[in-house]
């Protein structure tokens, strides 16, 4: 799907089922693609520009209606909402699925504590002002001075029509703020346990315990299949 380019003056109109348009652009490709059928419609059109593919359209799609696309281990393509729940729990306390070698890293630096996007002539922002965040403005006005705001955004937004503007930049602010603690570690392998799942971490000797979505993984052919996984914050 990478390899394709759209049509030249491709676009997929306001009013589109989201996850029907970006099933039909991946499809392009040998492995199979399903749907759920009841996603959100897409308020606005969605242009492509020259170099655009039918992945990165695909990609526009499932991000304007807050949905992901998600690659089994046999390949199989899905296009579903975003994990609510853990599909994993890791406890040291129950089990040894963890190796004791890990990494927990923050960065409180630069990820952005405020996020605007507009769309024709309308702009929402988000804020996030909680004095018990570390990223929010007051934890950083007090720590560095200034404001204590960081900023980030994006223009020209497509929305779907089950989330308004605002909805859209806290949904936003929220993604661009997770990155700012990620944990990587090594565990042993279990099916159907991808990128973009929810796991759930109780790791007390590493002083971890919470909810992480999987952000990257690499999964080693071998005895065990030794599984490195890098997750975020959610």
């Amino acid at each position: 799907a990478d390899d394709v380019l759209v049509p030249c003056g491709y676009y997929v109109p306001a009013g589109a089922e989201g996850a029907r348009a970006a099933a039909q652009l991946l499809r392009v490709g040998p492995a199979p693609v399903t749907y759920r059928d009841d996603g959100p419609r897409l308020l606005e059109p969605i242009v492509a520009e020259d170099n655009d593919t039918n992945l990165s359209i695909a990609r526009l799609i499932v991000d304007s209606i807050g949905w992901r696309i998600r690659i089994s281990g046999d390949g199989r393509i899905s296009i579903e909402p975003m994990a609510a729940d853990p599909a994993l729990r890791l406890d040291t306390m129950d089990h040894d699925a963890v190796e004791l070698q890990m990494s927990d890293t923050q960065d409180w630096y630069s990820v952005p504590n405020c996020y605007r996007v507009t769309t024709g002539d309308q702009y929402a922002v988000a804020r996030n002002d909680d004095p018990d965040s570390p990223l929010s403005t007051v934890a950083r006005k007090a720590n560095r001075g200034g404001t204590g705001e960081i900023w980030t955004g994006e223009s020209g937004v497509s929305l779907s029509d089950s989330e308004s503007l605002a909805e859209y930049a806290y949904r936003k602010l929220k993604e661009a703020q997770a990155p700012a603690r990620k944990v990587s570690y090594t565990r042993r392998f279990y099916p159907g346990i991808t990128t973009g799942d929810l796991v759930n971490l109780h790791l007390p000797g590493h002083g971890i315990d919470g909810t992480f979505r999987v952000s990257r993984q690499t999964i080693t052919l071998g005895y065990g299949a030794r599984t490195q996984e890098e997750v975020v914050e959610k």
